[in-house]
């Protein structure tokens, strides 16, 4: 994913600090089996995220990548920010765009 697809200018949801991107990286699906072990894993395939970290308390935030099946939806309802007007998810505490607490 190009430098310019990436999200810019959001806040950490903890703390307010900036958020910087640190990595992509795609996280392994699936279960450690007793009977298969870890055989399972590899039909589960995996889901590719971009992994940003925030500058004052290191707390780490994982985005799922776009891609065309996620296109489709994630089935969680999207609401606009009454503060920056961005798209979240509407069980968001914070907005992920701005930082400001959108459930008290």
């Amino acid at each position: 994913m190009g430098e310019s697809q990436r999200k810019s200018n959001f806040k950490c949801l903890r703390c307010g600090g900036n958020m910087e991107f640190v990595s992509a990286e795609k996280l392994q699906l699936g279960q450690y089996g007793l009977l298969l072990g870890s055989l399972i894993n590899l039909v589960s395939g995996s889901l590719e995220v971009e992994v940003y970290c925030c500058d004052a308390c290191r707390k780490l935030e994982f985005y799922a990548v776009d891609s065309e099946s996620a296109a489709a939806g994630s089935g969680i309802a999207q609401a606009p920010c009454p503060h920056c007007s961005q798209l979240h998810e509407i069980d968001d505490a914070r907005c992920p765009h701005c930082g400001v607490r959108l459930m008290d």
